[in-house]
């Protein structure tokens, strides 16, 4: 398992075999939306995050599992019919203070309902994204102890 030294913890964003994305724009977007908004969380609790590209020894595995920016305009017609989407599973496995390891494997989920004239999928997925993102910053506090 990977450890927590000190306040530095290892991270991985990718986007599993198995995903469904739905975009017009590149995931690599939403991934840094993620990785942003877990940093921010963090920072105020002094943990610093480092981002892997891969997802060998990390602490934190967050894998996408659907990502879907929904539809503009069945969103104006009627709100919640087609909310924009980020779906994660995640897996914490960090030392905690105890010395034993913690592992935690959640399932975040993100939803964005309605914006203003149904809001542009960029924004609708960053917002789902942030919630997602904020889950998994909860999880990892909380693994911490």
């Amino acid at each position: 398992m990977a450890e927590h030294l000190g306040s530095r913890i290892t991270a991985a964003v990718v986007v599993g075999e198995e995903s469904d994305i739905k975009l017009s724009y590149d995931i690599e977007q939403v991934m840094d939306r993620i990785r942003q908004t877990v940093d921010k969380k963090l920072k105020k609790k002094n943990i610093d995050v480092h981002w892997s590209d891969q997802d060998g020894d990390v602490a934190v595995l967050i894998r996408l599992i659907r990502v879907d920016e929904g539809k503009q305009f069945m969103r104006w017609l009627i709100p919640f019919s087609a909310p924009a989407v980020v779906i994660a599973d995640v897996d914490v496995s960090i030392r905690g203070a105890g010395g034993g390891d913690d592992f935690d494997s959640i399932n975040a989920d993100g939803r964005a309902h309605f914006g203003f004239f149904g809001g542009s999928p960029t924004q609708m997925v960053g917002v789902s994204a942030d919630r997602v993102a904020t889950q998994i910053a909860k999880a990892m506090i909380q693994s911490l102890g």
